[in-house]
């Protein structure tokens, strides 16, 4: 199986979400330098904007619009899990706004915690042939963002990788980090990923242009409402007016 395979399970999830739509901080982190970036808009026409190291590649997932793909060499984009070359990683990039999240069974008050919960249950519910280890999970800050974070150990017929899963608030919902390397290789990535968890940015898209009927139907409605609240308040002070008129003859 292909690591980006793996990591597409979860990514795809996330498009299908947005297809459907058309906790506290741990212990600062070393930040790592960026010096290149790539911008991709998702279907939501939001844009996902992504920091990464000078000589790294990185490029949009062609499968999953929305989704950047890093990698530390072009070789890694296509290795299998068996073969992954010594000292390099490949990982992907997505955002869910958390308008989103309630499709996602979450409310939209959920936490890092949270989401990155749900995105474990959704990768192990779609590689059930392949043997998922996941280690505890890790609170950190990163340029003022409470992130959390676990590592796993995969393993299928093709061989086995250590990877790790990445949740970080940012702006309204939450960028997923997933990187993957060969065993015992991964620790020396931590510090950049890390660095492009804090560094990424989501700008949301702007709100869909009505067509001229429902602009239409919008500016009949605001007039209507205009016109009847004066009416209504005239009518209301002659009627008030009528009734307490008797009732104060009556008192005299």
């Amino acid at each position: 199986m292909k690591i980006r395979s793996l990591s597409g399970v979860l990514f795809s999830t996330i498009f299908l979400l947005m297809l459907a739509a058309c906790d506290s901080g741990g212990s600062p982190t070393t930040q790592a330098a960026l010096s290149e970036t790539i911008e991709v808009t998702d279907i939501l026409g939001g844009e996902l904007t992504v920091a990464y190291p000078e000589g790294w590649i990185a490029r949009e997932n062609s499968a999953s619009q929305g989704t950047v793909e890093i990698g530390t060499n072009e070789a890694v984009f296509e290795v299998e899990t068996g073969t992954y070359p010594a000292d390099q990683t490949f990982g992907q990039v997505t955002f869910i706004p958390t308008g989103l999240l309630p499709a996602a069974g979450l409310n939209e008050t959920a936490t890092s915690r949270e989401v990155l919960d749900y995105a474990s249950q959704s990768f192990m519910d779609a590689i059930e042939s392949t043997s998922l280890s996941i280690g505890e999970t890790e609170e950190f800050t990163v340029n003022g963002r409470a992130a959390v974070s676990y590592d796993a150990t995969i393993t299928d017929a093709d061989g086995t990788i250590e990877a790790t899963f990445v949740a970080v608030p940012e702006g309204d919902g939450f960028a997923l980090l997933f990187f993957a390397a060969a065993p015992d290789d991964l620790a020396q990535f931590e510090d950049e990923i890390r660095a492009m968890a804090g560094a990424l940015a989501y700008a949301p898209g702007a709100a869909p242009a009505l067509s001229a009927t429902e602009e239409a139907t919008a500016e009949a409605t605001a007039e209507s409402t205009e016109e009847a609240t004066p009416e209504a308040t005239a009518e209301g002070t002659e009627e008030a007016t009528r009734e307490a008129t008797p009732e104060a003859t009556s008192a005299r």
